[in-house]
């Protein structure tokens, strides 16, 4: 379409008409899609320095925002980048998370009893001039946001909230950037659920964008004002070259009840659709292998074969089967499914009614995208396919908010529905508000099928052959909230392969994994119900993968923690507890996500008799709707209101086992001698304590006898101690998918051959 004259300029609208900004802990920041299709290209001369700066900070994605100026035909001409053109932008950003309706049910609002007002992170609008000029103005901050929680008396005031800042380009283009990726809370919050955690905010937020543009034409100034846009300023998207079967953009248009073309596009229609379960092998496990298709994809017999795996949204979807694509995980509707709209473009592709706008010189991969023109229609779609549209549970970048009906008509847009324009009742703050707070812990929760695009499953680190669990050694939900800037960025190398880069999270070493709070007596004895030796707790634990035990001592108000790390190859946990005074006692246990359990709740097999309690949970463990708890950092506390002597020991029913063998040798001295060889785990190391009561629990490492293939070594030590009666062998080690483990073995001494 050829350009107008500014002259003949009747009214201008502002696109994207959703802009996405992503928050990151760095000042550096990179602009967002702008075409459909296209990916984001930031600065950086390797790939670890593209989405992250020189000091592993997360870069911000910035919403980058322009004016079209309009004639009475609908033809346009792009008025930022006109030196006669000067614009005033105006921003409002709000966060309402911590007073909206808890999710899912929404029954009651979230901090109920506390003030609204006090809840909601409202710094207001700010404003900044664009033009056409080599030095754009300083940035304009949201910084001055606050909110107040409260716990019984105790008021906590968090102020001076960073929502992100306003910048123009070169161009007088209005540059949006979000938060830093920080949550905080009330010092006596805890982190206790996925959606709903009480006295806790974090930094997206949401809210219009408004322009009015002077257009100076023959000593002339004539002033519009544009109807408002608006931004989401949402969590970083960790593998922003891969695509989600479902997007916002399919969402919406679905809602609005927008019809498949005639004869679809291959590259505008079809393409994304094909290309998103082809990205899918960079982001899970579950995908590779498979999908191996090359654009444009034309026979007839290949589009019978692909379109026959795809369920059909008004049969059901998948029908819960593994054979019907897109496996997701689906809680708005019985199965997951393309939506009707894509399910009808597709079903056009199978029939042959389509046009194949592919060009040769493309390949075979995916078109030159970025080359494309920046259209306003464009602007609007690139924006929105970018995010995820499926599940909506609560969703990333906005959720049901998005496609709620009202008398089976879409309740929060103005109509016609395709301009993308909000209703006057919504306000700063609404689109964002039902989302996850803090964004951290459901980011944590969402594991398999979820979101495999902004929040990677597994992935293959660069230089690496094999998967590995992307979120390994975040541990649990709160661990995210401290770590999530640490993890990696899913990026395809020079070769096209889909390569984990960027990542600066270290694993734990094993004194981290072995530390206790508290102190432990390893020599455990008593009467009953105590186990009165070492001898009978070794006779117990016999066969058994051992998570840890030993003997301690309450101490008032300051609770036990006994640290359990899990992984993807452990199935049921029991724990046990035994202690003359069991009924002094308070025992949790936490899952790495999701509130801590008591004895008898939900899904925790409780057993108590004769000063015993044994709990027992199957993995993985369902925490709530869609989630799912397994490896990671499981923790037992336990307290009580005076000084109480109680024996702990945890065991799994798991694949990580190791035989351990005890020999004297001719100077008295004792060899421990670890195989795990034979274990599924990708390294591992070892120390040997001897269990003497005149003896201290000296740490000896123990040393390699040369690798045996690639799961581990075998490893030996020496105990010098001719005392000891048994020995504990503490294993620490990764498993396949990367979760770190802890294991242990007592072995007896006295009847040494």
């Amino acid at each position: 379409m050829a350009e107008i004259s500014i002259a003949d300029v009747t009214k201008v609208e502002i696109h994207p008409a959703i802009g996405i900004a992503r928050v990151g802990d760095s000042d550096e920041y990179f602009i967002g899609p702008e075409v459909p299709g296209a990916v984001p290209e930031p600065p950086g001369n390797t790939l670890e320095t593209k989405f992250k700066d020189a000091q592993g900070r997360v870069k911000r994605q910035a919403a980058r925002f322009r004016c079209f100026g309009y004639d009475d035909h609908g033809k346009y001409v792009e008025l930022t980048g006109k030196a006669e053109v000067t614009i005033k932008w105006e921003v409002t950003l709000a966060n309402k998370k911590a007073a909206a309706p808890v999710f899912p049910d929404g029954e009651e609002r979230r901090n109920k009893g506390q003030q609204e007002k006090d809840l909601i992170i409202a710094p207001g609008s700010r404003g900044i001039v664009g033009t056409k000029t080599t030095t754009p103005p300083a940035p304009v901050a949201f910084d001055n946001g606050r909110v107040k929680f409260t716990i019984g008396t105790v008021a906590k005031v968090i102020d001076k909230i960073y929502l992100g800042e306003l910048r123009t380009d070169e161009n007088g283009c209005l540059l949006v950037l979000g938060g830093r990726g920080l949550s905080q809370r009330h010092p006596g919050a805890k982190l206790e659920e996925t959606f709903n955690n009480a006295n806790w905010c974090d930094d997206v937020s949401d809210g219009p964008v408004r322009a009015e543009a002077t257009i100076k034409v023959g000593g002339a100034e004539r002033k519009f004002t544009a109807e408002p846009a608006w931004v989401l300023a949402a969590p970083p998207k960790f593998a922003p070259e891969a695509e989600s079967p479902t997007s916002l953009w399919d969402q919406i248009m679905h809602a609005f009840g927008v019809k498949a073309p005639a004869r679809p596009s291959y590259v505008h229609d079809v393409f994304p659709i094909l290309q998103s379960p082809r990205t899918m092998k960079g982001v899970s496990q579950a995908s590779a292998g498979h999908h191996g298709w090359r654009h444009p994809v034309t026979d007839e017999p290949t589009r019978r074969r692909v379109f026959k795996r795809i369920g059909d949204p008004t049969k059901n979807g998948t029908g819960g089967t593994d054979s019907l694509m897109p496996q997701l995980t689906e809680l708005t509707k019985e199965y997951p499914s393309l939506t009707p709209r894509q399910y009808e473009i597709m079903k056009k592709w199978h029939a042959g009614t389509f046009d194949n706008d592919w060009k040769a010189e493309w390949g075979y991969d995916r078109p030159p995208f970025a080359s494309f023109p920046i259209t306003p229609d464009g602007l609007d779609r690139a924006a929105l396919h970018a995010c995820v549209g499926a599940a909506f549970f609560p969703g990333i970048e906005g959720g049901r908010f998005l496609i709620e009906k009202k008398d089976g008509k879409p309740k929060n847009w103005k109509t016609p529905y395709p301009r993308l324009r909000f209703a006057s009742h919504v306000k700063p703050g609404d689109v964002t508000a039902r989302m996850a707070i803090p964004w951290q812990a459901d980011f944590y929760a969402c594991g398999p099928v979820w979101w495999p695009a902004p929040r990677p499953n597994e992935v293959v680190p660069r230089n690496k052959t094999n998967y590995v669990a992307w979120d390994r050694n975040v541990s649990v939900d709160e661990g995210m909230i401290n770590k999530w800037s640490q993890l990696g960025y899913v990026l395809r190398d020079a070769d096209g392969r889909w390569v984990e880069v960027a990542r600066s999270l270290p694993s734990p070493t094993a004194r981290e994994l072995t530390r206790v709070v508290h102190e432990v007596g390893a020599a455990v004895s008593g009467p009953e119900p105590l186990w009165p030796d070492v001898g009978r707790l070794a006779a117990d634990l016999a066969g058994a993968a051992v998570l840890s035990f030993g003997q301690a001592t309450t101490e008032k108000e300051r609770p036990h923690t006994w640290p359990l790390w899990l992984t993807e190859l452990d199935g049921e946990l029991t724990v046990e507890i035994r202690c003359a005074d069991l009924d002094r006692l308070e025992v949790r246990l936490a899952p790495p996500m999701g509130p801590a359990l008591a004895p008898g709740d939900f899904g925790l097999v409780t057993s108590r008799a004769d000063g015993r309690l044994e709990l027992r949970v199957e993995l993985p463990f369902h925490v709530q709707a869609g989630r799912y708890a397994r490896a990671g950092l499981w923790r037992v506390d336990v307290s009580a209101d005076r000084e109480v002597v109680y024996q702990f020991a945890a065991t799994a029913d798991s694949l990580i086992t190791f035989p351990a063998v005890t020999t004297a040798g001719q100077d008295g001295s004792i060899s421990a001698r670890v195989d795990f060889t034979g274990a599924p785990i990708s390294d591992g190391t070892a120390v040997v304590q001897p269990l003497s009561p005149e003896l201290e629990l000296e740490e000896v490492a123990l040393r390699s006898e040369g690798a045996t293939g690639a799961a581990a070594d075998r490893v030996a030590g020496q105990v010098a101690i001719q005392k000891a009666e048994h020995l504990r062998i503490q294993v620490t080690g990764t498993s396949p998918m990367g979760h770190p483990f802890v294991r242990e073995r007592l072995l007896r001494t006295d009847e040494l051959p």
